[in-house]
């Protein structure tokens, strides 16, 4: 599990937490800002777009910013699977971050459309086993591993 700490794009949140632990002993805490901050971490955590493994009952949230072509993210991510299946309360959001060109891009694009075939997880695990730089030829091999629908996929 100590791979995780590797990733700096990784945010751990307690369930609950409300950001109080901002607030001085002065006060002096811009009651404006911080609830600026409350607000993009709500939607940080709870997109509808962003893929999400939630089950009931969790009590932490990570927050995973990643690419596919990220070496970095490819070692995280059996540490991420291995947390999912140990710890039965803890939420995962996948927040795609593709800073790599075009075929990161156009993998986080189709990964986000799998999870509406229910697909994103065997298809995250596809794209993150993949070697070296990513390819639309590489992304659609994922994606028929994954048994992602290809064309279905297009049309979203």
């Amino acid at each position: 599990m100590s791979a995780i700490a590797l990733v700096a794009g990784v945010a751990v949140l307690r369930a609950g937490d409300d950001g109080a632990h901002a607030q001085s002993a002065t006060g002096s805490v811009d009651a404006q800002a911080s609830a600026e901050g409350e607000r993009i971490r709500h939607e940080i955590q709870n997109d509808p777009v962003a893929p999400t493994v939630a089950p009931q009952g969790y009590d932490v949230t990570i927050v995973v910013f990643s690419d596919y072509q990220c070496p970095y993210c490819r070692k995280v991510h059996p540490a991420l699977e291995a947390l999912l299946r140990e710890d039965k309360k803890v939420k995962l959001v996948y927040r795609d971050w593709p800073i790599f060109g075009a075929p990161s891009t156009e993998a986080a694009r189709a990964a986000i459309a799998s999870q509406y075939q229910g697909k994103h997880a065997a298809f995250n695990d596809a794209l993150m086993q993949s070697q070296g730089k990513l390819s639309s030829e590489s992304i659609r091999a994922a994606a028929d591993r994954a048994g992602v629908d290809w064309a279905r996929l297009q049309r979203i």
